[in-house]
């Protein structure tokens, strides 16, 4: 059974705007989705939708939206994501706190606790990479004690 996926949505930036520009991303996202959905259930191990951003956003608002921050909560979907887990570790939310960069003017800019290398290179096993060619693939991979996440 062919069923045709939607282009992918470009998601808007939250730099102002943002309760609007959200209700619209999250509309825009739903028909991808829900193509994927019966195709999931066909071949459930063969499909696999997750979320990626080359950065997060500040805790602090600057108004009307937030700023670019560092890190990130991603989504992994499919049957063969290993779910109902929490990958990496949730930052304490307290501006100027130990995971806070701006530590005297708090403006929430959390260091992520696992690396974008670390969560593609476990994407990468699943599309078929070789774990012995990951470090070919993503350079930085062997800085981290653990390569792949696990999470599929």
């Amino acid at each position: 059974m062919d069923i045709p996926l939607p282009e992918a949505a470009r998601l808007d930036d939250l730099d102002m705007n943002a309760l609007n520009r959200v209700a619209r991303s999250r509309k825009r996202l739903a028909a991808p989705v829900g193509c994927l959905c019966p195709r999931a259930k066909l071949m459930p191990t063969s499909v696999l939708a997750f979320t990626c951003s080359d950065f997060g956003r500040t805790f602090q608002g600057n108004g009307q939206g937030s700023d670019h921050g560092w890190g990130n909560h991603h989504m992994i979907m499919g049957g063969a994501v290993h779910g109902k887990q929490t990958y990496g570790k949730f930052p304490t939310l307290t501006l100027s706190g130990p995971d806070d960069t701006s530590t005297s003017n708090g403006t929430g800019r959390w260091i992520p606790s696992t690396a974008i290398d670390q969560y593609f290179a476990t994407l990468a096993t699943w599309f078929g990479v070789d774990s012995g060619n990951l470090g070919t693939v993503f350079p930085n991979v062997g800085r981290f004690s653990t390569p792949n996440l696990g999470f599929v």
